[in-house]
């Protein structure tokens, strides 16, 4: 029997809800089902509303929300179970309906338009019909779902008419190799059908992917995965690809030559696009790059949800949500710009785009025909598959593909071969491995696309795998135009390329040191699809002493500066577009006070536009204009027309923007003699070769034409010596620095270059900004540099500095004398501008820092460990670099800041027991701890010091980490302090053993110092029953928690014991010599402080610090010190409460790290208290403060998230701590927006504001 997910996840949920369900009242569990529909999880709702109406609950407005949760849940099976539901529901409707109101026994006037959509996602047209008619009698235009009820009544009606009309169509699941138990949507495919990418919401193979859910749905995130066609419709097992990770990333489109594989992800609730480049598959196995987002605006604050590009790359369109569209989701493009960069988006327009949505955009390889989804055109329900051709004289009326690959549901997902007669899309079937299986269907009856798939296979005379530089390109002959340069696949040399009919095309083969092959195909028109199959087989050659072609160096991009002139008179506020030749519109801004204006980062050799706009959108006439770009450069402008200029960005581009090609010699050696007949191979980062060149008999090579701000390797084969002599050096005659990666292997770094800074400004007086401010850059001698005017909110951006310069900024005009300005770098740090004057302000650079070479040797068992890869990682755990032990186990890093802590991580397989030294430049050892497997910690050295308590220094000791260092000698009755220089502990205490084993406990007293204060030795203590009488001892141990022996007592004396003073936050155990009855005893010293101990046993007593349940304080976290106290519970808050915990947040943050230490102490404090007590309640109150929040679209969403997820959070705790849910109870949840109106003033008051973004729990 074949379990379906739908199962599983029901009993999943059953699991997980049922201890839940049992200590939840009626209304707290059809509250907390509100709060679950209110944020769209309805799985977390339906069992909640399943157990109100199983218990005999039932009332409209329960059957209305059930009803509801059924057709809404992810699974495609459960929506018919809505009908029922709805049903009763819509007997009993009010117009005065209280949306999530528990008390609520009506249902909403909404319930009809629900019933409408179950119905007819039943097929049930006519009564669906009839639902959303009676809907329409509660409502007028004004209702937010007055739009939808026409836009359903007009699916209704067409539904009925497409399924009496079906498409020929024979659909084919792709297997159980490919599709499983899990979702698996979202196909694209290579166009010569020999792969399959999609996502998949399945449990990865290595389980890393376990328990780690969508909050929203209960599902495992989604992931990218790769199935290859074995032939005779076998598809191969699917596997992950390498670029996933434990957040969502979904497949959208692959390019035309299966380089390119365009994804989705989700980057905080906000949907954004990627593309990866495909790096390498020789090994049958494909490694994707880190996806890069792409340009322009095509990724803004608002959702994009889908792109596809046209086979020629030349025009990209995608789908987003913005603002200023048709309806929700539109279909948006740019052009391709000749710098390579894509132009600025623009809407697609209204035949394609409707007041309702489109989605899932895929250009077909045609070039011509989009398929799109849209529940705005003609549908039988939700999204449907549509598709439209881009004639001549614009994109034809959209037409729906038909039913039944269009059905009542949403259908988004599909992509098409070649000649139009198959596709794949993604579909739930009953008889299906999963909840989404991906099929292929036959469109029988469709007509072939005339267009010619060209497949090509390169293969080599010696070897099996195309070597670097392996591509073919492909020319018209017609028009000149390059068609494109496709590269083959590794794993086995063949590429596919899109060719249209009656034209003639050019071909070129190449690779590098093989020869070229060219020649001429003719594609005849008329023709009907075809496949042209090409074996291309290369010969290898050599040419001269190098290689034949070498790629010219890249330009630098040009800024200009350009002034705006009319009559005389400089043009204030005009708006400028820079538009590329086509008119596509690049960038645009706003001339200032004097007229000027700037455009940044132009390609120097491309022609462009400038055109002027009016303040009523029309085209400025009869204007001058005078440009100059960054290289004193004084440009020439052809007027096109009246309002329109011509020019090119620099006159001689080459000379003034050309990055110098450099080259470099060589000379091998060994024992002082020449090496001749090396073979000697220069690859450039990724280890592509480009150059190749064979020692004379000097022993001396050169490679030309390099870029030394590059990476590069050189590799040395042939008899090569173990120990040679090996000297590079520059056209300069100045030695180079190749570092040996391996025997006959080695890397050049180019050295650290400054990155480019900007800064952003913010002027304000009293909080206000202040706006139209004349804002000057000067550099060190006063020489203007950049000019910038305040905007509406007293912002100005000053961009490309070096800031280990020295900088003056100065204001001009109504500058007032009491002006405030903050200024930031980049990445929102304050920079230090003093006030030199009146609105004058001087940076004044810090010293720099000093960056490092590193060296290491691995070995194991005094043997060198050869070959091992080491990666190379910052405090923030990203990769920084990665190097591979040589023959001798030794590699090397470069640049680093030794002030900065790093880890070092062995990848692949090494010994057990395996030794790591490193050490700098000086050869100063320094200390990686190793962490974990592999894993090995350098930290900085800072000192810390010990004083006595007349501030008398003791000691100094130097530690690679705040909390490992040495006092041996210390005497526990006597005062000390501890002060950290440097780095120092977050922790409020922090704990010393001497020689003598004895403990000493420092306790911050100020930020970076800790005091000891020594206990009292000897305190007289009484020991009472709980009547307050004296207690007879004979004889008494005291022990610690750890049940270690502290003190033995023995006396006749009533209650009279001699103990050293007793800090009140341990815990301690009495243990009699014989029986007692008492069940609670105290020891009270002479301060009237109390120890009170529960009776345990006939002989054991235990107290337990703080109060009788072993919580030892109350803890708030802050960052950075910060000083929060005003949202500090108020004492009355605290009566009664046994543990409090209090984190803050930064802005839009909500988790709290299970592994943050007082949250850790704060849970085992909770454990040990149901231990004695048996339960705990809990109060959970959220916070989030005024400053709008971008993340989660309102703040009543954030603090409702912050709340829920710390009580999910806590429930994870207890149960890895063994607490089973009837042992706590969530007594109550409160949700807050709280602190002052938000003024636009977050980087000056943050901490105003950050004050108020809390979570507290409560443990009464």
């Amino acid at each position: 029997m074949k379990l379906k997910p739908y199962a599983l996840f029901s009993t999943l949920l059953f699991f997980i809800f049922s201890n839940l369900l049992a200590q939840m009242t009626e209304v707290e569990k059809i509250e907390e089902a509100l709060y679950f529909i209110d944020e769209n999880r309805f799985a977390e709702a339906l069992p909640l509303l399943k157990e109100v109406h199983e218990n005999g609950n039932i009332n409209a407005n329960i059957n209305f929300n059930l009803g509801l949760c059924y057709f809404k849940n992810f699974h495609e099976g459960d929506k018919v179970l809505a009908l029922p539901y709805l049903e009763k529901a819509v007997t009993d409707v009010s117009p005065n309906y209280t949306p999530f109101d528990p008390k609520e026994k009506k249902a909403p006037v909404e319930a009809w338009f629900y019933l409408g959509k179950a119905q007819h996602n039943d097929y049930q047209f006519d009564q669906a019909a009839e639902s959303f008619n009676k809907f329409k009698t509660y409502i007028n235009e004004k209702h937010f779902l007055w739009k939808e009820i026409n836009k359903w009544l007009k699916m209704t009606n067409y539904a009925k008419v497409a399924i009496m009309n079906p498409v020929n169509i024979k659909s084919t699941n792709l297997g159980g190799r490919l599709n499983g138990f899990y979702p698996d949507f979202s196909p694209v495919i290579r166009i010569d059908e020999s792969a399959v990418y999609f996502t998949s919401r399945r449990l990865r193979e290595d389980s890393s992917n376990y328990e780690i859910y969508d909050p929203i749905d209960g599902m495992l995130y989604e992931d990218l995965y790769v199935s290859f066609h074995e032939g005779d419709s076998v598809w191969s097992e699917a596997y992950p690809l390498n670029i996933n990770t434990d957040q969502h990333e979904a497949t959208v489109n692959l390019s035309i030559d299966g380089q390119t594989l365009y994804i989705y992800k989700d980057i905080k609730g906000n949907g954004e696009l990627f593309k990866s480049e495909l790096l390498d598959d020789s090994a049958g196995y494909e490694t994707w790059s880190e996806p890069e987002k792409l340009g322009s605006d095509i990724n803004s604050k608002a959702y994009e949800t889908h792109v596809t590009v046209t086979p020629d790359g030349k025009r990209l369109y995608f789908v987003s949500d913005r603002e200023g569209g048709y309806g929700g989701k539109d279909i948006y493009y740019c052009n391709l710009l000749p710098t390579g960069e894509w132009a600025l988006s623009q809407n697609l327009g209204p035949i394609l785009n409707t007041e309702f949505n489109e989605d899932g955009v895929f250009m077909h390889p045609d070039g011509k025909t989009m398929y799109f989804s849209s529940d705005g055109h003609n549908s039988m329900g939700g999204y449907d598959i549509m598709y439209s051709v881009l004639t001549d004289s614009g994109w034809t009326k959209p037409q729906n593909i038909g039913y039944p690959i269009n059905s009542v549901d949403d259908d988004v997902f599909f992509v098409t071969t070649p000649d139009g007669k198959r596709a794949y899309y993604s579909s739930f079937k009953e008889e299906g491995y999963g909840e989404k299986d991906i099929y292929l269907i036959e469109l029988i009856d469709a007509e072939e696309i005339d267009l010619t798939l060209y497949r090509g296979e390169f293969t080599f005379v010696d070897r099996y795998v195309p070597p670097s530089g392996a591509q073919v390109t492909i020319i018209n002959n017609y028009t000149g135009e390059q068609v494109g340069v496709y590269v083959p696949r590794q794993r086995d040399g063949q590429f596919s390329a899109i060719l249209e009919p009656n034209n003639s095309y050019h071909f070129i083969y190449e690779a590098d040191s093989y020869e070229t092959y060219e020649e001429d195909i003719y594609v005849p028109a008329g023709a009907s699809y075809q496949e042209i199959y090409k074996d291309i087989k290369l010969k290898p050659v050599r040419v001269g002493r190098g290689m034949d072609k070498i790629t010219p160096a890249p330009l630098a991009t040009a800024d200009i500066k350009g002034g705006l002139i009319k009559d005389g008179l400089p043009m204030r506020g005009m708006k400028i577009l820079l538009l590329n030749e086509q008119e596509d519109l690049l960038q645009e801004t706003t001339s200032d006070h004097v007229g000027e204006f700037q455009f940044a980062k132009l390609d120097p050799s491309q022609t462009y536009l400038i055109r002027v706009i009016t303040e009523d959108e029309n085209p400025l006439m009869g204007y001058d204009v005078e440009v100059v770009n960054d290289q004193g450069e004084i440009l020439v402008f052809e007027e096109l027309d009246d309002t329109t200029y011509i020019f090119v960005p620099s006159t001689y581009p080459y000379e003034f923007y050309g990055i110098s090609a450099k080259s470099i010699a060589g000379k091998v050696k060994k024992a002082g003699n020449p090496l001749e007949g090396l073979n000697v191979i220069l690859e450039n980062k990724d280890k592509d070769v480009i150059q190749q060149e064979v020692t004379d008999e000097y022993g001396e090579f050169n490679f030309q034409k390099l870029n030394l701000d590059e990476e590069y390797r050189i590799v040395f084969e042939g008899d090569f010596p173990d120990d040679p002599e090996i000297i590079i050096t520059n056209d300069l005659g100045q030695e180079m620095q190749f570092i040996k990666e391996d025997e006959g292997i080695y890397k050049y770094v180019p050295p650290a270059t400054e990155i480019p800074t900007q800064i952003t400004g913010i002027a304000k007086k009293n909080g206000a900004p202040l706006a139209g401010l004349n804002v000057r850059l000067e550099d060190e001698g006063k020489t203007v540099l950049q000019e910038e005017e305040t905007d509406e909110v007293g912002e100005f951006n000053f961009q490309r500095l070096n800031l280990d310069e020295e900088y003056r900024i100065v204001f001009e005009g109504d500058y007032p004398d009491d002006g405030e300005i903050v200024l930031l770098n980049e990445f929102g740090q304050e920079l230090s501008f003093i006030k030199e004057a009146e609105g004058v302000y001087v940076y004044k650079p810090g010293p720099k820092i000093k960056l490092e070479d590193i060296a290491g040797a691995i070995t194991a068992n005094n043997e060198p460990v050869k070959n091992l890869k080491v990666l190379l990682y910052n405090r923030n755990d990203v990769l920084l670099n990665t190097a591979s032990t040589d023959s001798v186990g030794n590699f090397n890093f470069m640049q680093l800041n030794l002030k900065e802590p790093y880890t070092i991580k062995f990848e692949g397989d090494y010994p057990e027991d395996v030794k790591l030294v490193v050490s700098n430049e000086d050869f100063d050892l320094l200390l990686f701890r190793k962490i974990d497997e592999g894993v090995y910690r350098y930290d900085p050295l800072f000192n810390v010091i010990l004083v006595d308590k007349n501030e008398s220094i003791l000691r100094e000791e130097t530690t690679d980490k705040v909390d490992e260092f040495n006092y041996e000698k210390l005497n526990i009755d006597e005062t000390y302090k501890i002060v950290f220089e440097g780095d120092f502990p977050d922790d409020e205490e922090i704990v010393i053993f001497n020689d003598q084993g004895q403990e000493l406990v420092f306790k911050k007293i100020e930020r970076n110092v800790y005091q000891y204060v020594p206990i009292e030795k000897e305190t007289l203590f009484t020991l009472v029953d709980k009547n307050k009488d004296p207690v007879k001892v004979t004889g008494v141990r005291l022990e610690d928690e750890n049940r270690t022996l502290l003190e033995r007592i023995n006396t006749t004396d009533l209650g009279k014991l001699t103990y050293r003073k007793l800090p009140l936050y341990n815990t301690y155990w009495l243990i009699f010599d014989q029986p007692t009855d008492y069940g609670e005893i105290s020891l009270i010293n002479g301060e009237e402080e109390e120890l009170i101990f529960v009776q345990m046993t006939e002989y054991e007593y235990k107290y337990i610090p703080k109060n009788k349940y072993g919580v030892r304080s109350f803890t708030i976290d802050v960052r950075d010190n910060a000083d929060f106290e005003e949202t500090y519970p108020r004492p009355e808050e605290l009566t009664n409460v046994i543990a409090y915990f209090q984190k803050y947040f930064i802005y839009n943050a909500k988790d709290i790290n299970e592994s943050n230490k007082e949250f850790v102490t704060f849970i085992t404090d909770i454990v040990k208290m149901v231990e004695i007590r048996g339960y705990a309640d809990i109060i959970i109150t959220s916070s989030a403060s005024k400053v709008p929040t971008k993340t989660w679209k309102t703040n009543s969403i954030l603090t409702k998230r912050r709340a829920y997820d710390t009580k999910r959070l806590l429930e994870t705790m207890f149960e890895k701590k063994g607490l089973s849910k009837d042992q706590y109870n969530f007594v109550d949840i409160n949700t807050l927006i709280t602190g002052p109106e938000y003024k636009y003033d977050f980087i000056e008051n943050r901490t105003t504001y950050e004050k108020y973004q809390y979570v507290r729990i409560f443990v009464k």
